[in-house]
């Protein structure tokens, strides 16, 4: 009953992942990331921010400008009933700063330099969405080829259940034997409808990270096209290792957001310093205005006008600095943050290549060595069926090539990854800007 069950659950869960021919659509990897892009709130909300800190240094701008104002007044004069005179003033008014201390095209460079690190936060959420959705893409084929690697081994098990069946009825095998291989098949059963699960897991993470709705199956990478990039990452040791590593580390220098947005951020906390210091200098302001009145009977009157120019000087110097002590504090504390930042990105740029190197050769070992496994099982399969070797010598060699097959599936998909860590780490956007810092 209970094989019985899990062939049932595995049939519904094919039917589930596989879908009407009619219904799957092909995901390729552009797709995924286009999706993902189109669909991140977190990036609109970056981009938002861009548009804002944009607006936000053009009013500044407009600083700069003199300030205008105009007043008008209309009055009319009455008694009992009777209409007066009437009367009205136009007033027109415009006032300059002279002379700030600088604070004016301070705040005009601290604001270009928000508008540089929302820029860089856009930047930097654009990589993050790429990096996530190509991590999910690669867990959904990894799903999928491990899906298809249990399948592999339950046909497998299912050819030792008929081949034991057979030998049973002549009396070639005992009856334990068949029992246990009829276990084993039942346990393959059940690994594939796990498999199923994890493969449904994948593709639901990665429609909702692409903003997808409906069945899809996502496209298989030609892993053969990053052939001649692997022997050459795995060849890499020494000082071989030290160049690639430090060729990944000077492109982050000129392309991680992270980075460049710490080093931003240590710009403006060095601009916010000078501009509390600009608190120990005067300002001076410039104001005229006019008035025009208009009256009955006598038309309208130039009226008077004026013209001043003044100047301030704080004498709570105090204030200003304290002010300014905790602005410089300000300063090396994003000074000591963008340090941190750096060596974070080494450490992981250290780690992420390692990977790259160590994935690289475990898939050219793990290839070499199903290779054998699948020879050997060959092998095994045709000594079983001439009764030259046992159930439990083939449960071995077909225990080996499925070990080995996954061993193959997970460095394939940890040199994927490691590529895309690499890549988002370095500030890149294509695998091939990537392949040429490879020594």
């Amino acid at each position: 009953m209970m094989r019985y069950n899990l062939v049932l659950l595995s049939a519904i869960l094919t039917l589930t992942v596989a879908g009407p021919a009619f219904a799957q659509r092909v995901l390729t990897l552009e797709e995924a990331r286009t999706g993902a892009l189109r669909s991140s709130k977190t990036l609109q909300s970056a981009m938002i921010s861009v548009e804002s800190a944009a607006l936000d240094r053009k009013l500044r701008s407009y600083d700069l400008l003199p300030s205008l104002s105009a007043t008008a007044k209309l009055g009319l004069a009455y008694s009992e009933g009777d209409v007066g005179d009437v009367s009205g003033a136009l007033g027109l008014s415009v006032s300059q700063t002279v002379y700030d201390g600088g604070k004016t095209f301070l705040l005009m460079g601290i604001d270009s330099i928000a508008e540089e690190i929302a820029a860089t936060d856009a930047r930097a959420e654009y990589l993050d969405v790429i990096n996530n959705v190509d991590s999910a893409f690669y867990a959904a084929l990894q799903a999928k080829a491990s899906l298809e690697s249990a399948q592999m081994d339950l046909d497998a098990y299912r050819e030792h259940l008929r081949l034991a069946e057979a030998k049973l009825e002549t009396g070639v095998i005992a009856k334990y034997d068949y029992m246990e291989t009829e276990a084993e098949t039942a346990s393959k059963e059940a690994a594939l409808v796990q498999a199923q699960g994890a493969f449904l897991a994948a593709k639901s993470k990665l429609a909702s990270l692409a903003g997808l709705s409906g069945p899809f199956d996502p496209e298989s990478i030609d892993i053969t096209r990053y052939e001649d990039w692997m022997k050459k990452v795995s060849g890499c040791s020494g000082d071989s290792m030290n160049a690639f590593i430090e060729a990944v580390f000077t492109r982050a220098q000129a392309e991680n957001p992270d980075l460049k947005g710490a080093s931003l951020s240590c710009d403006q906390a060095d601009q916010h310093v000078l501009l509390a210091r600009a608190d120990y200098l005067p300002s001076v302001s410039a104001s005229a205005s006019h008035s025009f009145n208009l009256e009955s009977g006598r038309g309208l009157d130039v009226g008077d006008g004026s013209v001043s120019l003044s100047a301030s000087i704080p004498l709570d110097i105090w204030v200003t600095n304290v002010n300014v002590k905790s602005k410089r504090l300000s300063a090396k504390t994003e000074q000591l943050n963008r340090e941190e930042t750096w060596r974070s990105l080494q450490v992981d740029i250290q780690s992420a290549a390692y990977e790259c190197v160590s994935s690289a050769r475990s898939v050219l070992s793990s290839r070499k060595a199903l290779e054998y496994a699948e020879a050997y099982y060959a092998s095994a399969l045709e000594m079983f069926r001439l009764s030259a070797s046992s159930l439990s010598d083939l449960s071995d060699a077909e225990a080996l090539v499925s070990s080995n097959r996954s061993a193959l599936i997970q460095a394939r998909y940890s040199f994927l990854g490691s590529l895309a860590t690499l890549r988002t780490l370095a500030g890149l956007e294509s695998d091939e800007s990537l392949q040429e810092l490879v020594p």
